[in-house]
């Protein structure tokens, strides 16, 4: 049996563009922080270290005034 080598893919960061660099199992962009591979093309961020003041989604949202 042959072993089929992966062919290494640069992982560029969703915000900036910029390639990422590989620090052990975090993929790090200078400018936006740590990520990390969930799946063969998906990136995740890690969370912040003040994680608790984060803010969810719909908690970001302004109310409309209806009228």
């Amino acid at each position: 049996m042959s072993k089929e080598k992966t062919p290494k893919q640069a992982w560029i960061c969703p915000s900036c563009g910029k390639q990422l660099s590989i620090e052990g199992d975090l993929l790090r962009c200078a400018e936006h922080g740590e990520f990390f591979r969930y799946g063969p093309r998906l990136l995740v961020r890690v969370p912040s270290k003040d994680a608790a003041a984060a803010l969810m989604p719909w908690q970001t949202m302004q109310e409309k005034a209806v009228g």
